[in-house]
């Protein structure tokens, strides 16, 4: 018995010599439309983390950014400190 989905099963004919004779001869009409549903939901899935992924990259640019403004912040504000201590 081969399971290939939640609520699919198979039965396999070990003695087949062909796939029709191993699945069944009406294997294309049950296993297609399962594995194609199979792969629609694997294809939202992965869409789902690449759009997850994009958005998580757009933030990482956004607070590299942040932090190279207050960098850039703390080394005007160091040099205003010298030269109060220099004068």
């Amino acid at each position: 018995m081969l399971k290939l989905v939640q609520g699919l099963q198979y039965v396999l004919n070990a003695k087949g010599s062909s796939p029709a004779e191993v699945l069944g001869i009406d294997y294309k009409s049950t296993l297609k439309p399962a594995l194609d549903s199979f792969a629609d939901d694997i294809n939202k899935s992965s869409m789902s983390k690449l759009e997850g992924l994009i958005s998580l990259q757009q933030q990482s640019v956004e607070n590299a950014a942040k932090i190279e403004a207050k960098r850039n912040r703390v080394v005007v504000l160091q040099s205003n400190c010298d030269k109060v201590k220099n004068f």
